[in-house]
């Protein structure tokens, strides 16, 4: 008991010495009053909310809508919208179909059937140029045996940008 009440003591008179305590009283100073000390962050100080870094961090985020297209030889548009996915083109079926998401290490694949025919996208982080244009990525649309190659951007683009 002597061991306790001696480090209540020293702890009152180090917090007193420090300021911690009003009119040398054992109770701590009100909330509302806070002290300025050596050690307070400054007002400026980055907040470290990680819900809020994931939404303006773009490394954090998972991209869940494509567009991808194809050169004029053989015009073709894919769009990806969360699971479902639209295809159109002058040697395509035009459809709409919901898609599996399958990421990789360098890309993402959506692939589903449209009347027993598979279809699959691949999208893949490498830049592509299609027509004098640099776009995000690289992206092949596999229809039944027929494959398309082309370009992607994320996000859904009402018009392919070629």
């Amino acid at each position: 008991m002597l061991l306790r009440t001696s480090a209540a003591t020293a702890l009152a008179l180090f917090l007193a010495a420090c300021g911690g305590t009003q009119s040398g009283s054992d109770t701590p100073a009100p909330a509302s009053a806070p002290a300025a000390s050596a050690v307070t962050a400054p007002a400026s100080a980055p907040a470290t909310n990680t819900a809020a870094s994931a939404e303006t961090n773009p490394e954090n985020t998972v991209i869940t809508a494509f567009t991808a297209f194809g050169d004029n030889s053989s015009a073709w548009r894919a769009v990806v919208d969360h699971d479902q996915l639209s295809i159109e083109g002058a040697k395509l079926k035009s459809a709409t179909i919901t898609v599996e998401r399958s990421a990789y290490a360098k890309g993402v694949e959506f692939f589903g059937e449209d009347q027993g025919q598979k279809i699959g996208l691949n999208i893949r982080s490498q830049p592509c140029t299609l027509d004098g244009h640099e776009n995000e990525f690289t992206a092949t649309l596999d229809v039944g045996n027929k494959t398309f190659k082309g370009c992607a951007v994320s996000g859904v683009q009402e018009h392919a940008p070629t």
